[in-house]
């Protein structure tokens, strides 16, 4: 995961309205057969963030660790048994669903409503 660039965080402080997704490009070329971009940061900003800090709870999982690269969360303390054709919220509106046979698969997923502001 790249840092956001102080640029990029100046832009972000000043704008009237922000952007959704940040997309850094290192290098693009194009000739008579093809265009081709290189990416090397992809940001996603949150409509609604949120702190966050070691230690802090989310449903059953707990912040461990918070650098500038990675945000780094565990369930210790926080039991999560994997029984077939369960949904289980990990933290708010976010799951994580089991197969509903005798091989273990799941998902993690977020519930989301189409046409409606998240909460």
């Amino acid at each position: 995961m790249k840092i956001l660039t102080q640029e990029f965080k100046a832009l972000l402080i000043g704008a009237k309205s922000k952007p959704s997704i940040a997309v850094h490009f290192t290098k693009a070329y194009q000739d008579n057969e093809r265009s081709l971009a290189i990416v090397d940061a992809i940001w996603q900003l949150s409509e609604t963030p949120i702190d966050v800090k070691e230690n802090m709870q989310y449903g059953k999982m707990t912040v461990a660790t918070v650098t500038a690269d990675s945000i780094t969360m565990n369930n210790k303390g926080n039991q999560i048994d994997l029984i077939p054709k369960t949904d289980m919220e990990l933290m708010p509106r976010i799951f994580l669903r089991t197969a509903n046979n005798d091989t273990l698969r799941y998902c993690i997923y977020k519930t989301e409503t189409a046409g409606k502001e998240s909460a």
